[in-house]
C-alpha cells in the first residue's frame, strides 16, 4: 500500500538525538503548522488508484488535533486511509491515551516511533497505554523503529516482549542528517567504499516511494529527501500543480526502478561501477546515507537513466 506523508507541524515536546528534523535550540521547535486549506489541497491531489494511505507526520502531529480530525474526514471522502506517525506522548496514563484516541475517532492506523532515542523521554508504559486504548477501536497499531545496527534492533525488540509478535514492526537505519548529524556514535558501523563489492556490504533500506508533501507543496520522493534538495526525486509543484507533479514523478523510469528495487540494487553493473568510483575512499553507514550523498555531492552521471535497470525488469 503506497503512503503519502504530510508533515502537519514543526514542533515536538521531545528532542531525540536521531531526529532528521533540525529543530532550533528550544525543545518544542517552532509554531508553524500546515493550514487546513493546504492540507485539503494535498489530500485532494492524491489518486486513490495509486496511493492508499495519508500519513500525518511532524514534528509531533498529535499536537494538532483539529488538523487530524479534518484529515481523517477528508481522506475517507477521497477513499484513502488516514494514519499518523507519532511518539505516544499522549499516552502517559491510560486516561490520557483514552482521551486522545477519542478526540481523533476514525483514524485507521497509528505508527508509534520506538527506539532508544525515544525511550530517553518515554516509558514502555506509554506504548502499553496507547495499545490498550486502541483495543476495540478498530485502530491498527504498528511500531516504527530506528536503529544503529542489528544488535540494537534485537535488543529493542526484546524489550517489547510478546508485543513484538502481535504488531507489525518496521525498521529503519539512522541517517546522519538533522539532529543525527551530531549524535552519530560509535555503535554505527561505517563501511569504506573501495569497489563494487563494498557496495554490497552496505545495509539496505531504500524508502523511495514513501512520498512526502510539505507546506510549500513540494514533492519529495522519500522521507529523507528534504535533506537533498538537488535530488532528481524532489519536484516543485508551483508551475504545474500538485496532482500533475505527482503524476510526473510516477512516470519517471528512474523513480520506478529505484522504488521497486532500492537505490543500489536498481543500478546496472555500469551504474554500480560509476557509484563505486565516485564514492571511493569515503565512509557510509548504509544505503540511504550513500544515496543522499550521491544526490548532494557526487556527479550528475550517477543519475543518468541509462545506468538503471528498467523498472519492468524487476519487482519489489
Amino acid at each position: 500500500m503506497r503512503i503519502i506523508t504530510i508533515p502537519i507541524n514543526k514542533r515536538c515536546p521531545l528532542r531525540c538525538g536521531h531526529c532528521a528534523a533540525r529543530f532550533p535550540g528550544t525543545q518544542t521547535g517552532d509554531s508553524a503548522r500546515m493550514s487546513q486549506e493546504c492540507l485539503d489541497e494535498c489530500i485532494g491531489a492524491l489518486d486513490p488508484r495509486t496511493y492508499s494511505i495519508v500519513l500525518l507526520g511532524g514534528g509531533e502531529p498529535s499536537l494538532e488535533v483539529p488538523l487530524i480530525q479534518f484529515a481523517i474526514s477528508r481522506s475517507h471522502a477521497a477513499k484513502l486511509f488516514c494514519a499518523m506517525v507519532t511518539a505516544p506522548v499522549w499516552a502517559a496514563t491510560p486516561e490520557s491515551a483514552e482521551k486522545f484516541l477519542e478526540s481523533i475517532s476514525g483514524i485507521d492506523l497509528i505508527i508509534m516511533s520506538y527506539d532508544r532515542y525515544h525511550l530517553e523521554f518515554l516509558k514502555i508504559s506509554n506504548y502499553e497505554n496507547a495499545l490498550q486504548a486502541a483495543a476495540g477501536r478498530n485502530i491498527c497499531m504498528a511500531f516504527h523503529l530506528c536503529c544503529s545496527n542489528e544488535q540494537e534492533k534485537e535488543e529493542l525488540l526484546d524489550q517489547l516482549g510478546f508485543l513484538r509478535h502481535l504488531f507489525q514492526v518496521n525498521c529503519t537505519y539512522i541517517v546522519p542528517i538533522g539532529n543525527a548529524a551530531k549524535s552519530v556514535d560509535a555503535q554505527m558501523s561505517r563501511i569504506t567504499v573501495e569497489n563494487v563489492a563494498s557496495l554490497a556490504s552496505l545495509p539496505r533500506g531504500c524508502r523511495l516511494g514513501d512520498i512526502q508533501i510539505d507546506e510549500e507543496k513540494t514533492v519529495y520522493g522519500c522521507c529523507w529527501m528534504r535533506a537533498a534538495p538537488r535530488s532528481p526525486f524532489v519536484l516543485s509543484s508551483k508551475l504545474s500543480g500538485l496532482k500533475a507533479t505527482l503524476e510526473q514523478l510516477e512516470r519517471s523510469a528512474k523513480f520506478q526502478a529505484v522504488r521497486r528495487r532500492g537505490f543500489l540494487d536498481a543500478l546496472s553493473s555500469t551504474g554500480q561501477e560509476a557509484m563505486a568510483r565516485l564514492a571511493r575512499g569515503r565512509e557510509f553507514l548504509n544505503e540511504c546515507h550513500l544515496c543522499l550523498t550521491a544526490m548532494n555531492e557526487l556527479g550528475p552521471e550517477i543519475w543518468n537513466e541509462e545506468i538503471f535497470i528498467p523498472a519492468e525488469s524487476h519487482d519489489r
